[in-house]
């Protein structure tokens, strides 16, 4: 009896998609499920989430969330929900009577090579807004054809959620709300009236977004604040050129941008870039592209408004991903982050391919619904074939996303000497920090099967943990802030040959405890063994511990 009513529930077709969705996701996501931790560049967790700071929302949720659930399932129930809201908030926004259109939306929005990169580098909170995006589309468009005080409450809780977990889709999320906006303004352009509402909900809109939102934007305009200070002085020019945009060594950039590639973090070689392998993606973008167009048309042929805000948003999402990396288009990008410090965070300007990602998908949609209008085909087995070909396409042109990321990614433990070291340090009771080396912000870990990852001993041990913060990408060495980074590296680091007392110089900075993980290039911190108050206490498989002995 349960069991038939689930199947009833289920062939309802608002809520099949829910089941087809999380097919999807565990395709991808199943071989990361088993017992462990998912490691990637930018996505580090550990066994007890800590409470976050600097203050941020996502962080102070999963502390609240982790005394109910261990972490490595809270992060898998991320992962899993990213893809299948991603495949869900696409499929509703897609405003079709077929359900074909939709699915390839859908299927699209997951597999693609943005999701791809962005997932393999471990941008977390950056996909997990992502997915919520065409839910935010949507709400922007109920408000806009029925503006009213609910709808506007909705749109401004909206950009709120959006707001807390990534403070550059919230500029997304406003770019389209604003071009929507200006669209639906000029077409309401003789009704006085409707004018005047559509402005005095719009900035109820924006009034309930910056109550809320008040206590992390304000930092960014306060250069005395960490927050302030790094993007309105520390950030500069020289970042646009570390982070721009990649070209492709055949078809240049603009076409790498177009066929939604780009990512800076591709010529890293921490992962297989699908086209690298792949002699025919130029086809299969062909083919997606003429989908993409076919749906522009036929969109401005029914709605040129609703059409004219995507056609828009797409070409400015294209420019700005383009950024630096196009002469005709630095410029732009120059004067932006020269008059507009908040754009300063968008050093890397391919994000901006979300927003390009989002309009192939409703227009591709829009343009095989467009074909099957208008397809002759009455034989069910072409009818079959075709249907399979389309929903496949987007699987096809990023193929390396199933299972596991075709094994790039996959589940694994802390080695358990990580355990016992927190254990020695916890023993202590004394108030003291630790410093780990070696002193790189990024490095790669046995126990991730050596995926370069963000260094996981701040998050890990319980007590205060010194460890690099330097991000070592291209020309930037740093863009750290902290006094004891600059000491490490000027006066221990830079002299490390020089100096037998490290203990003794540690000590004014109460490190009692250096932990070495035997990673990386730890081989050149052998002038810890030389140091006459320095004592060796564990020397484990992955770590040895040493104690300051001067330290009081």
């Amino acid at each position: 009896m349960i069991f038939e009513k689930l199947i009833f529930w289920f062939k309802k077709r608002n809520r099949i998609i829910y089941l087809t969705y999380s097919a999807l996701a565990l395709i991808v996501l199943l071989p990361l499920l088993r017992s462990g931790y998912v490691f990637a560049m930018d996505m580090v967790f550990v066994p007890h989430l800590t409470w976050p700071e600097p203050f941020n929302a996502p962080g102070f949720f999963l502390y609240l969330l982790n005394f109910i659930l261990p972490s490595q399932i809270i992060q898998k129930i991320i992962l899993f929900l990213i893809l299948f809201l991603s495949g869900v908030g696409m499929h509703r926004l897609i405003p079709v009577k077929s359900e074909l259109p939709k699915y390839f939306a859908g299927v699209f929005y997951i597999f693609n090579p943005f999701v791809y990169s962005r997932f393999l580098f471990g941008h977390l909170w950056l996909l997990a807004v992502y997915a919520l995006m065409p839910f935010a589309v949507k709400a922007i468009f109920t408000f806009l054809d029925n503006i009213n005080l609910r709808n506007a409450l909705k749109l401004s809780l909206w950009f709120t959620f959006i707001g807390f977990i990534s403070n550059h889709f919230i500029v997304f999320a406003f770019l389209f709300f604003i071009i929507a906006f200006l669209f639906e303004l000029w077409k309401e352009r003789r009704y006085r009236k409707e004018i005047f509402k559509m402005f005095k909900y719009a900035i109820l809109v924006g009034l309930i977004f910056l109550i809320l939102s008040g206590w992390w934007i304000a930092p960014y305009f306060d250069k005395t604040l960490p927050q302030g200070r790094y993007i309105q002085e520390i950030v500069g020019t020289g970042d646009l050129t570390v982070f721009q945009t990649e070209s492709d060594t055949k078809y240049g950039v603009l076409c790498n941008v177009a066929a939604l590639y780009g990512f800076w973090g591709d010529r890293m070689g921490q992962y297989t870039v699908p086209k690298e392998i792949m002699p025919h993606w130029p086809l299969l973008f062909l083919i997606i592209f003429s989908l993409v167009t076919l749906g522009a048309i036929s969109a401005f042929r029914k709605n040129k408004f609703k059409a004219g805000i995507f056609i828009i948003i797409a070409g400015v999402a294209f420019v700005l991903s383009v950024g630096m990396s196009y002469q005709f288009f630095a410029p732009i990008i120059e004067f932006l982050n020269e008059k507009i410090f908040i754009f300063k965070g968008f050093r890397d300007s391919q994000k901006f391919t979300a927003l390009l990602v989002l309009t192939y998908a409703y227009f591709g949609a829009l343009g095989i619904n467009s074909i099957l209008k208008s397809s002759k085909l009455k034989v069910q087995s072409s009818k079959l074939i075709l249907t399979a070909f389309l929903i496949a396409l987007p699987v096809l042109y990023s193929p390396l996303m199933i299972w596991g990321f075709r094994g790039q990614l996959c589940a694994s433990h802390y080695p358990q000497d990580w355990f016992a070291t927190n254990e020695f340090l916890n023993q202590d009771k004394e108030d003291f920090k630790v410093l780990f080396f070696p002193w790189h912000q990024y490095m790669s870990f046995g126990f991730t099967k050596n995926r370069v990852i963000a260094s996981p001993a701040p998050k890990f041990f319980d007590k205060q943990v010194i460890a690099g913060d330097n991000m070592e990408i291209g020309k930037i060495y740093t863009h750290s802030q902290r006094p004891i980074s600059q000491f490490i590296e000027n006066q221990v680091l830079a002299k490390r040959q020089e100096i037998d007392n490290l203990g003794e110089i540690l000590a004014s900075y109460n490190l009692k405890y250096i932990i070495l993980a035997k990673e990386a290039d730890w081989q050149e911190y052998d002038f810890l063994n030389v140091q006459k108050d320095l004592e060796i206490i564990n020397d484990y498989e992955n770590l040895i511990i040493y104690q300051n002995k001067v330290w009081e």
